[in-house]
């Protein structure tokens, strides 16, 4: 799988198997499933990202108090 980025930390899991971590945002990253698919059948794929901004994140930075908008 070929992800061209997330920021700033990111997990992958194909059907419930933990498959790569990355750190980095602005950074392209790739994972190998191949050992956790089933060709021909439906499989899952579960993305976790990080976006927090700390002091260790590449860009680096510092969050105050901010609203928080999530879309569905």
């Amino acid at each position: 799988m070929h992800f061209g980025s997330a920021h700033y930390t990111a997990e992958a899991w194909a059907n419930g198997h933990k498959i790569c971590s990355h750190s980095g945002g602005h950074l392209p990253f790739e994972c190998d499933a191949t050992d956790f698919v089933a060709f021909g059948l439906s499989n899952r794929l579960t993305v976790a990202v990080n976006n927090t901004l700390t002091p260790d994140t590449v860009p680096q930075g510092k969050v105050g108090n901010c609203l928080v908008f999530a879309f569905f």
